[in-house]
């Protein structure tokens, strides 16, 4: 579902989106980022993280992502430059 899609669905029917195999980001997210994304969408708003938990979570997600190489930036094979 596109997001537009999925909030309508959540909005309408009380149902929450499920994670897809579109384009393969599924497989890419990491768990702590797709259990966030999933605490966010709870039914219960009760039970959904505050803030500072998220930003706490985004944190511990950026900290375990890989480091880009030195001098490093755009991927390697991209003929992108960064300025």
């Amino acid at each position: 579902m596109d997001p537009v899609e999925a909030a309508k669905v959540a909005c309408n029917f009380g149902q929450r989106p499920e994670w897809g195999a579109a384009h393969g980001i599924s497989r890419r997210l990491p768990d702590k980022l797709k259990q966030l994304v999933e605490a966010c969408w709870a039914a219960d708003y009760e039970s959904r993280p505050e803030f500072i938990q998220i930003i706490a979570t985004l944190e511990e997600v950026l900290r375990d992502l890989p480091q880009d190489p030195p001098g490093g930036g755009a991927a390697p094979g991209c003929s992108c430059a960064i300025m």
